[in-house]
């Protein structure tokens, strides 16, 4: 797989940007790259639960923001792909009909962006539009 690597300059400017704008940054970007990426413990996706229950799959824009946060807990997971079809096609709504929530962009230090399935599968789908 070909893609853009982050570059520190840009890593630093990226994470330290508040939550909503993370999130635009990752609409944006991942339909650029057509690539979102996440976290693979061995044998599936990683999944989270939250202190209320809900469930959480965590996705970044680029492999350099999940590698930094695969530690703590997180750190037996590896950071893997997810191309941009499969994630609009398979995963948003079957994270959907499973009542499973993705965290957009989390980051070491805090909370993504945490949205309903066919709310980021809508904004994806608008961004590729216009490409």
């Amino acid at each position: 797989m070909d893609r853009k690597l982050v570059s520190r300059k840009e890593f630093d400017s990226v994470i330290g940007l508040d939550a909503e704008r993370r999130y635009r940054y990752f609409v944006k970007r991942v339909a650029d790259s057509q690539t979102a990426w996440s976290l693979w413990d061995g044998s599936a996706w990683f999944v989270y639960r939250s202190s209320d229950g809900r469930q959480f799959l965590p996705l970044w824009p680029a492999k350099e923001y999940g590698d930094a946060c695969a530690i703590d807990a997180w750190g037996a997971a590896t950071t893997r792909p997810i191309a941009v079809d499969r994630l609009i096609g398979e995963f948003l709504p079957a994270m959907s009909a499973e009542g499973v929530f993705p965290a957009v962009f989390p980051t070491p230090s805090g909370e993504g962006i945490e949205i309903p399935a066919d709310a980021l599968q809508r904004d994806l789908e608008e961004e590729l539009s216009e490409y």
